[in-house]
């Protein structure tokens, strides 16, 4: 039985001890029992130094940060992510080491230090895409995106959150589109389209209830920000009638209003052939991690967008 986390996938004498456990504590952060996530971290963390397992500590101890931070703790967030930074960067740990410092950028950005946030996300996007991949792409990007909507920079917030959402429908998890989807709402408020950003919520929320895993508390700031400015604009009534909408109206009817007349490329990647899980949802939606979450079971779950 396996997470799906790098420790699991990499360390020959971790995944029969631990997996289960590892795949539980993802499966708490990601319905938001936070309590049971620090304690199964915490006793990871143990596993790893009792063995010996030294390369799997900077992780270790960055989960611990971000469960800290889903919990409001910023400061033991930073704590955790800077121990993991420090010691991922001794052992020449490069992805433990960006695992630690987007830790650090998403404790930033909660804590309004935009500037820093900033400068950490960039510092690892050219490293994420040409080793990582698009899940870690995504999430940089959805990140870049709400930094430049939290300055007030509509246009490049809405170009990093569809840069961001195109990687998202790459990888094809539901939870990273809606991750893209909340941004999305996000740039289109503050540029005035508040029935559109509406609309993006109501299509996100949709999306992760239809993996069993509506936002917890830990994850709502972002997307209670933006709510209040959408409601504020538009009336309660109003408001909640186009989040309805948002959620029975198809991902592609709802971008199209979205995208920029001149996107080119970026129109190609957000197409339906580019997208096969998402934009066919009952042809690839109920992946292992729905089914884990709608069972309850922890095994063989992929990590959270957040985490």
């Amino acid at each position: 039985m396996r997470c799906g986390c790098g420790t699991c996938a990499t360390t020959p004498r971790w995944p029969n001890a631990w997996s289960p456990r590892c795949a539980a504590s993802t499966l708490a952060e990601i319905t938001g029992d936070y309590a049971r996530a620090a304690a199964l971290r915490a006793e990871q963390l143990r596993f790893a130094e009792d063995l010996g397992l030294w390369s799997t500590v900077p992780d270790a101890l960055s989960r611990l940060g971000r469960v800290a931070l889903l919990t409001g703790d910023h400061a033991r967030a930073d704590e955790y992510h800077e121990r993991a930074r420090r010691l991922a960067a001794a052992q020449s740990n490069r992805p433990a080491e960006e695992f630690a410092e987007v830790g650090l950028a998403l404790s930033a950005r909660r804590q309004g230090r935009l500037d820093e946030a900033e400068r950490r996300l960039r510092a690892w996007l050219g490293w994420v895409d040409d080793v990582a991949g698009d899940p870690g792409a995504a999430l940089i990007l959805a990140e870049l995106g709400f930094v430049a909507e939290q300055r007030g920079a509509a246009a490049k917030a809405l170009d990093l959150q569809l840069r961001g959402l195109a990687m998202a429908r790459k990888v094809g998890d539901p939870r990273a589109v809606a991750l893209a989807l909340e941004g999305l709402a996000g740039a289109r408020a503050l540029g005035g389209r508040h029935g559109e950003a509406a609309r993006l919520l109501g299509r996100a929320a949709a999306l992760r209830e239809s993996v069993g895993a509506p936002l917890p508390a830990g994850e709502r700031g972002d997307v209670d920000r933006i709510a209040a400015a959408v409601r504020a604009a538009l009336g309660e009534e109003e408001y909640a009638g186009e989040c309805a909408a948002g959620a029975v109206t198809p991902l592609e009817e709802a971008l199209a209003s979205v995208l920029p007349e001149d996107a080119g490329s970026l129109a190609a990647l957000l197409s339906e052939d580019s997208a096969p899980q998402e934009s066919r949802p009952d042809d690839g939606l109920e992946d292992a991690f729905t089914a884990a979450v709608k069972s309850a079971s922890p095994e063989s779950i992929p990590g959270a967008p957040f985490v």
